[in-house]
C-alpha cells in the first residue's frame, strides 16, 4: 500500500482466512518468517481478470481498415513454411471487399462482424513472461541473435523461426491493419490445457505436456508495428508562411490559403506522431508476454477462406 507520493506505508503478504475465524486472516511481512492473526478490513482481490488490462490490442472496429488470415503450416525440420492460403479483406466505403471472387461469391458480411468483434474484444485468461532477453530483442525490434534458450521457449509454445530468420506459428497467423497505420500480428500457438491459476499464472502442465484434458486455451504471440502508408497521403506543405509573421487582421487571400494547408499537415504530423507512439507503447507491453485465449475466443477470430465467404442468395422472382 503506497501513499500519494509513492512511498510504502505498508507492506504485507496477506494470506487465507483462519479457520473457524472468518473474520481474521494470516498474514506476514515479506522479511520475516513469523506468521501472524490479523483483523484485516480491507477486500483484495486476487483474480486474474479484475487486474489484467482488458482492451488488449486498443484497437476499435471502426478504424480496421484490412485483415488479412494467413494458414500455413511448419516443417519443423527444415524450418521452412507450407503457406496454405492467404485471404487479404479490405474496407472500402464501410463493405468488405477481396480479390478472387467468383461472380456467384461474397463476402458474409455477419462472419466479417463476428470477426472484427472478436479482435476488438479479445479477452485473455492467462500470461506467460517472455525470457528477458528475448523481450529485449523484440521491444527494439532488431537483429540481436536470439539464443537457443529463447528459441526453445518459443517452441515449446508454438513459435519457430524459419530458415531466413521469419518469425511463425503453428497455427497460422492474423493481421490486422488500422487507420492510424497501426499493424497488429497475431500469432496462434500450442494449445495450453486447464484452468483456474494453471491457466493465468502458470503451473502443473503450463508447459503444454498434457496431451488432453478440460479447459482448452491456446497461447498468442502478438506484435504491433507503425506503417505510415495507412495514413491519408501526406498533404501538401504552404509555400509561405509570412502569415505566421502577421495579425490575423493583415492576412491576405494567400495568407488564409497557406493557414489552411498549414493546418492540415500539422493534423497529418500529429496523426504520424501519435501512430509512432502508440505502437511504441503497444510492442513495449507485447514484448514481454505470451498471452493465453480461451478456445471460444481462438474460434472467432482464427477464421479462414471457407468461414468468411458464402455463396450468393439467389434472388426470388
Amino acid at each position: 500500500i503506497k501513499g500519494g507520493s509513492g512511498q510504502n506505508l505498508a507492506d504485507l503478504i496477506i494470506g487465507s482466512t483462519v479457520e473457524g475465524r472468518s473474520s481474521l486472516r494470516f498474514v506476514r511481512l515479506p522479511d520475516q518468517k513469523r506468521v501472524y492473526a490479523a483483523l484485516v478490513d480491507i477486500d483484495i482481490s486476487t483474480k486474474f481478470e479484475d487486474w489484467i488490462e482488458r482492451d488488449l490490442l486498443q484497437v476499435e472496429t471502426r478504424n480496421i481498415q484490412q485483415v488479412t488470415l494467413r494458414d500455413y503450416s511448419i516443417n519443423e525440420r527444415t524450418r521452412t513454411i507450407d503457406q496454405r492460403d492467404v485471404l487479404t479483406l479490405d474496407r472500402s466505403d464501410d463493405a468488405w471487399k477481396t480479390q478472387g471472387l467468383s461472380s456467384n461469391q461474397e463476402i458474409d458480411s455477419a462472419k466479417m462482424d463476428e470477426l472484427l468483434e472478436g479482435i476488438d474484444d479479445l479477452p485473455i485468461v492467462g500470461v506467460r513472461p517472455k525470457p528477458e532477453g528475448l523481450s529485449r530483442t523484440l521491444a527494439r525490434s532488431d537483429q540481436t541473435p536470439v539464443s537457443q534458450a529463447d528459441a526453445l521457449s518459443l517452441q515449446t509454445r508454438g513459435y519457430y523461426f524459419t530458415s531466413d530468420g521469419s518469425l511463425v506459428s503453428n497455427e497460422g497467423e492474423l493481421e490486422v491493419r488500422t487507420s492510424e497505420g497501426i499493424v497488429y500480428t497475431l500469432r496462434f500457438g500450442e494449445v495450453l490445457y486447464g484452468s483456474g491459476q494453471t491457466v493465468t499464472a502458470g503451473g502443473q502442465g503450463e508447459e503444454g505436456d498434457q496431451e488432453s484434458g478440460p479447459g482448452e486455451n491456446r497461447y498468442l504471440f502478438i506484435t504491433a508495428a507503425f506503417d505510415a502508408k495507412l495514413l491519408d497521403d501526406e498533404p501538401p506543405e504552404p509555400g509561405n508562411t509570412a502569415f505566421l509573421h502577421k495579425e490575423q487582421e493583415e492576412w491576405t487571400d494567400s495568407d488564409r490559403s497557406n493557414k489552411e494547408m498549414q493546418d492540415e499537415h500539422d493534423q497529418w504530423q500529429e496523426k504520424l506522431t501519435r501512430g509512432g507512439e502508440l505502437a511504441e507503447n503497444l510492442n513495449n507491453r507485447f514484448a514481454a508476454w505470451y498471452y493465453v485465449i480461451s478456445s471460444d475466443s481462438f474460434e472467432k477470430v482464427r477464421l479462414g477462406r471457407s468461414d468468411l465467404i458464402k455463396e450468393k442468395e439467389a434472388m426470388a422472382l
